[in-house]
Order: structure tokens, then sequence, then C-alpha cells
């Protein structure tokens, strides 16, 4: 089973799908439960450095969160803000969009205007 948390292919995902298809849909919802729990677990033990043994999981997140941030305006060390300009286009993690959210709801401007992915997060309600 390690190896194919290793390869998640479009292949293996087909099967994963077709698979849980045939199952109740208790089942089905019994083992999503528990892969995601497995998921959370192992992110958890990662961010606190206590895993054990390597773990593909972590990996694959811990990648993608480091390269979001990395392209990210404010993340990113090596962006000039004196150089680069800031606007529609230009990508932020989501930690970053959050705090950009809170400045602008504190300054009484919907960050949805600017943010369609900000959704249904939490954002300050607190107003200057």
């Amino acid at each position: 089973m390690g190896q194919l948390l290793k390869l998640p292919t479009p292949d293996w995902i087909e099967r994963g799908r077709v698979a849980l298809g045939r199952l109740t849909e208790n089942d089905a919802t019994a083992i999503i439960a528990l892969a995601t729990s497995i998921i959370i677990q192992e992110v958890k033990a990662g961010l606190a450095g206590a895993l054990e043994d390597e773990s593909p999981i972590f990996d694959i997140i811990n990648q993608e969160i480091k390269n979001a941030a990395g392209e990210c305006y404010f993340c990113n060390k090596d962006i000039d803000p004196n150089e680069t300009e800031f606007n529609r286009n230009t990508h932020l993690c989501l930690f970053c969009m959050l705090k950009v959210a809170n400045i602008l709801t504190a300054v009484g401007v919907d960050p949805k205007k600017l943010f369609e992915k900000i959704g249904k997060r939490e954002v300050q309600k607190t107003k200057l």
C-alpha cells in the first residue's frame, strides 16, 4: 500500500473511484473518513517533527505548501516589491491571502472583490 501512496497517478485515482463506487454509501464514507484521518494525523506528526519513518503523504502535502509559498508575493524573499507590481494576477498563498483579507476588512473593503477564492473562510470582523 505504501508504494501506491508514492504514485498518485490518474490511473490509481480512477481505480479508487471504481472501487468506492462498488461499496455501499456508508462503507465508502467510512473508508474516506479513515483515509482523511490518516492524512491529518500524518500531517500533524510531520509538522511536529514526530514522523518516525518516511511519509509520502506528508512529503507530497509539504511540497505543495512549499511550492505555493515559493510563488507567493509575500513569502518569496526573491520578489522585490519595488520592482514587482501587485495586481489581480499576483499569487498569494492561502495564509497571506487571509492576512491581506483581514487588512482589507479592517479598512472597510470587502476582500471578496479581490480574492474570489477566499470563499467562506473566516475573515476578521473588526474594522478600524
